[in-house]
């Protein structure tokens, strides 16, 4: 599931307190780290699209969104992976579903169902934060999705959250966490104060799963970093514009599974990495991004790093021009060529 917005720091912050004491503290049976995603400030839905696709900014017009331009087809992704091997496909957005075209999008996808926020009429103003509903509410509707699953099969549910969403001057909400010490913070305070919501919700969540029977991954992740913060924390922050596409991530697992930190990692890869820590069959596709991993580790619409840990432009030459291609090329034929799509790459045989 994906949730938004869970902020990293690209350089020291003097908070009052620990706003992601939960998230730090995941060290068993978790595989975490910084993924690298190609928007900064804003355009959630490209984030949801290379990682339930597998596709890259990298090979699609600036700005674009792919929600918005290129879906009006069915077109492959996770949950049509998970469904051929015995999974349900559930997604929800605590929000318009009009939002991005999601309404229209997500079945295209693939997903069995899609409920936002006009389908939840047990998230009542009560559960807001700020003026939006709360992650904590959002993930009582995923257990609630679980405990009325279908028994007989996988249980896989693609949930985006809204309680973090910009502004960060909204009225109404006292913040929790203070920076400095002259109030000259008070975006970047009411943000890490519900970021501290949010990691609160994440243990409920976790704890909640920790104590079902069924083998259950849980993978966690932000969109974005956060735009229209203060000023004088950008220019106080000296504000590296790499690090800016940084974001925390946890696959976290209620067994047995080999915790590890990996940091070299972008949004197109991590279902891949999700699916291999449960077990689950490749499609064709991913398995040659899995072996294009071992020398790309890194693609976003920003650019790419090798293993060695040199970094290119998109439109710069580099060794690895034959792979990129072939990338390209078989994106290409899966996003924009569906009438001629090679369906069994892009699916499980």
């Amino acid at each position: 599931m994906k949730v938004l917005l869970i902020y990293h720091s690209c350089g020291n912050i003097d908070a009052s307190e620990d706003y992601m004491p939960f998230y730090r503290s995941l060290s068993k049976n978790a595989i975490k780290g910084y993924v690298n995603v190609s928007i900064w400030g804003g355009q959630t839905p490209d984030s949801e699209w290379e990682f339930l696709t597998n596709n890259s900014m990298a090979f699609m017009p600036y700005r674009s969104i792919p929600y918005q331009q290129y879906i009006t087809e069915p077109s492959p992704s996770l949950a049509d992976v998970l469904k051929a091997q015995g999974y349900t496909a559930d997604a929800i957005h605590t929000w318009y579903g009009t939002g991005y075209r999601r309404n229209v999008v997500y079945p295209l996808l693939g997903f069995d169902s899609f409920k936002s926020i006009e389908d939840l009429p047990d998230i009542t103003k009560s559960d807001y934060i700020r003026a939006y509903p709360s992650d904590l509410a959002t993930f009582k509707e995923i257990i609630k999705e679980y405990e009325n699953r279908d028994t007989s099969k996988g249980f896989f549910n693609f949930t985006i959250t809204m309680q973090n969403h910009s502004g960060y001057d909204l009225p109404g909400y006292t913040p929790t966490i203070t920076v400095g010490n002259n109030n000259e913070y008070p975006r970047l305070e009411q943000y890490l104060s519900v970021i501290k919501e949010s990691d609160s919700a994440l243990e409920y969540l976790i704890n909640y799963f920790s104590n079902v029977d069924k083998h259950t991954i849980i993978v966690f992740y932000g969109d974005h970093q956060p735009p229209y913060l203060d000023d004088a924390f950008y220019t106080d922050l000296d504000k590296n514009t790499e690090n800016s596409y940084l974001i925390p991530y946890v696959i976290w697992a209620n067994y047995d599974i080999p915790s590890q930190i990996i940091n070299n990692i972008s949004l197109n890869y991590l279902s891949i990495l999700m699916m291999d820590t449960a077990g689950l069959q490749l499609t064709p596709y991913m398995e040659f991004l899995k072996n294009l991993q071992n020398s790309i580790p890194v693609i976003t619409g920003n650019g790419y790093t090798d293993i060695y840990g040199n970094k290119y432009d998109l439109d710069e030459t580099s060794p690895y021009e034959d792979l990129l291609n072939d990338y390209r090329i078989l994106q290409y034929n899966n996003v924009f060529d569906y009438k001629n799509r090679v369906n069994e790459v892009f699916s499980i045989k």
